[in-house]
Parts: C-alpha cells; structure tokens; sequence
C-alpha cells in the first residue's frame, strides 16, 4: 500500500485522502492500520482525532476494531433524526482527511454531494497480515 501516513505527514493532513478496497475485510485491514500507525511531523505515531479519519459503508459489515471511526457512529454523535443524520454525513465526509471506502461504496450518490475533492485516491489490492 502506498504510504498514507507520508500524505499526512509531508502535507499536514491539509490533503484530503480516499483509500479505496476491493472488499469489507480488505478495507477493515486497511482503517485499522491507519489507526494505529498514523505519523506526525515529527515521525511519532499517534492516533487520529475523531473524524479526521472516516470508514464508509455499513456498520453492520464492517470489523468491531473499526466501527469507532465508521461513519454511522461518528454522524450518531451529532444528531438524532435521520434527515440530521443524513446531512452529518456529508458535513463529516467534506471534513475527513482520510475517507475509506469499498471500490463499490465510492459509488453511492452521497459522494455526489461532496464539494471538496480528493487530492489523492488509493486503491488497495490486496493486504497482507
């Protein structure tokens, strides 16, 4: 995998990121190794504040160990009925630095509604334990 961590590191996170996986299990590999391996400045590890870094797709499909950082369970801490929740999730979308996203979840129309582009796309392939 292309090295994310050197986007947020060389750029400040000012470089909006989407990784992209073929597959639930290999994207869920992916968003837990952002979580636990992101670099500042000054090449220290540390962990994401909350919505900088953002899992698209269904909750109900995604690894417990990445559900913190899925979009459902950040949009939920902000609102209470669904149209709310519906418009968090463009706010939390626009306001990710790292959006993470199944090849066929980049489809969906939400991401039509975004006004801030992506600097850099990465697909992922494969991952290896």
């Amino acid at each position: 995998m292309i090295n994310v961590m050197f986007f947020c590191t060389e750029f400040g996170c000012r470089v909006r990121v989407l990784v992209c996986a073929p597959s639930n299990a290999a994207l869920d590999e992916l968003v837990a190794r952002l979580m636990h391996r992101m670099l500042d400045k000054a090449g220290d590890f540390y962990s994401p504040i909350a919505g900088s870094l953002v899992r698209f797709g269904s909750k109900k499909l995604m690894h417990p160990d990445v559900q913190s950082v899925s979009l459902d369970q950040l949009s939920a801490r902000l609102s209470t009925t669904s149209a709310e929740r519906s418009r968090s999730w463009v706010d939390i979308l626009e306001g990710a630095s790292i959006v993470c996203a199944t090849l066929s979840g980049c489809g969906q129309s939400i991401f039509d509604e975004l006004n801030r582009p992506f600097d850099v796309v990465i697909i992922g392939m494969s991952v290896e334990h």
